[in-house]
């Protein structure tokens, strides 16, 4: 069964820059990850090498973080198919809801320290049925072209702000509990600064930790 419409994400992603950013950045981190590995097993098992190790592992983390943002570019989005809506994943899963079933689009934006867009397909009693976040990626035209053929309306826009909690109260099912959670720590900037500050020095603990006992073997 073809898609009657496809629509990805463009323009600027509010983390990690742009597709043609990405584009040069991979090699970059691929090319660190490289020599990095290379040089270790060339140094051999020396405290150089455990350093280059660190540096392997950090410009590995990144490559992933990368690589996972250029594929949401290339294929997360919405598609529109057979009488269905719904929406793409960033590896091509799909998530599909019957027309029938969809009131309406609503947009607007998340209000964090990164904003971002959100669109939600509500059905019939007011219930987020799907989901998709920096929805303000996708092109313009290509949602006015969405609403046209499947003749669902779109209601509100990006100027729009709504907090997570709000979110959850106006159009149940569109927040997870675990997410609720995490958007009530993040309310506390001084018990979010201090969990990451603690988080972080461990993790240099445990990373020092380990640096000196492979050293003294």
């Amino acid at each position: 069964m073809a898609d009657d419409l496809v629509l990805h994400y463009q323009g600027r992603d509010v983390l990690l820059g742009s597709p043609a950013k990405l584009d040069r950045a991979i090699p970059v981190a691929f090319a660190v990850f490289v020599v990095a590995a290379a040089m270790r097993v060339v140094s051999g098992d020396s405290a150089i090498g455990e350093l280059l190790v660190y540096a392997a592992g950090i410009s590995g983390i990144v490559l992933l973080i990368m690589v996972y943002a250029r594929l949401r570019f290339a294929n997360a989005g919405l598609f529109l198919a057979g009488g269905q809506v719904g929406t793409l994943g960033t590896f091509g899963g799909r998530k599909a809801i019957a027309l029938t079933e969809v009131d309406h689009l609503e947009l607007f934006t998340i209000a964090s320290a990164r904003p971002y867009g959100v669109l939600l397909f509500v059905d019939r009693a007011g219930r987020s049925a799907l989901r998709l976040n920096t929805a303000d990626l996708l092109p313009s035209p290509g949602l006015a072209e969405l609403s046209r053929r499947s003749g669902l309306s779109i209601r509100g826009s990006w100027a729009e702000r709504l907090s997570v909690g709000q979110m959850a109260r106006r159009f149940p099912g569109s927040v997870r509990s675990s997410e609720l959670a995490v958007n009530a720590l993040a309310a506390h900037p001084t018990r979010t600064a201090s969990i990451t500050a603690v988080v972080t020095v461990l993790f240099f603990v445990v990373l020092f930790a380990a640096l000196v006992s492979r050293s003294g073997r």
